[in-house]
């Protein structure tokens, strides 16, 4: 459906493509592409998407980093004092596209968004 999109009205299609994944979503990466995701993103960039993160999205982050990671990476989250919610949503978006690009490129695999599972 995307693709005929693409053709008939590319804006739109770049609209919706933009928004078929989100933060949360990333929670569906295996440890193998989180890591590969992790390692190719900036640490400012993580300190700000995981300020407001939910609880879920951290216990999933207790699982694919050490706990001394995980930790000192929380301590800094905290470290960095309230930011306006744009620049979170910006530090967001920004994971989720180097995700979408390390997909494309075949260095890791997004799972269906959570709005498509059943």
């Amino acid at each position: 459906i995307l693709g005929e999109m693409q053709d008939r009205d590319p804006s739109t299609a770049a609209l919706l493509e933009s928004r078929l994944y989100s933060f949360d979503d990333l929670q569906g990466l295996d440890e193998k592409d989180f890591r590969t995701l992790f390692e190719s993103t900036s640490r400012n960039t993580w300190l700000h998407a995981l300020r407001g993160a939910s609880s879920e999205f951290i216990g999933y982050l207790r699982t694919r980093l050490s706990i001394r990671a995980h930790e000192a990476l929380l301590e800094e989250v905290g470290l960095l004092g309230a930011k306006p919610s744009s620049v979170v949503d910006a530090a967001r978006r920004d994971l989720v596209e180097a995700a979408k690009k390390l997909g494309s490129q075949g260095k890791l695999t997004l799972s269906k968004p959570s709005s498509e599972k059943s």
